[in-house]
């Protein structure tokens, strides 16, 4: 039970590594947005627009991040 555990504790921590990473790169994308649309070429037309999009790429990857953690739990449980 004790590897188990460490396993679990592990991939929380690797999931929230992951979490503050995304969340630095979208406000890098943020900012990259914004000076898109200062130059006025950007196709996002609003910050609500931004934000949506922003907001849909974090989905993804904690999407990518839950499937990750519970393929591991379960190649984990099967082997024991």
């Amino acid at each position: 039970m004790d590897a188990y555990v460490y396993f679990v504790e592990k991939a929380q921590a690797d999931l929230y590594e992951r979490i503050k990473k995304a969340q630095e790169l979208n406000a890098t994308t943020l900012t990259a947005v914004g000076k898109v649309l200062e130059e006025g070429y950007a196709e996002v037309k609003s910050p609500i627009q931004a934000i949506e999009r922003s907001f849909d790429i974090t989905s993804k990857l904690l999407d990518v991040q839950k499937s990750y953690a519970l393929k591991a739990a379960e190649l984990f449980t099967a082997s024991n």
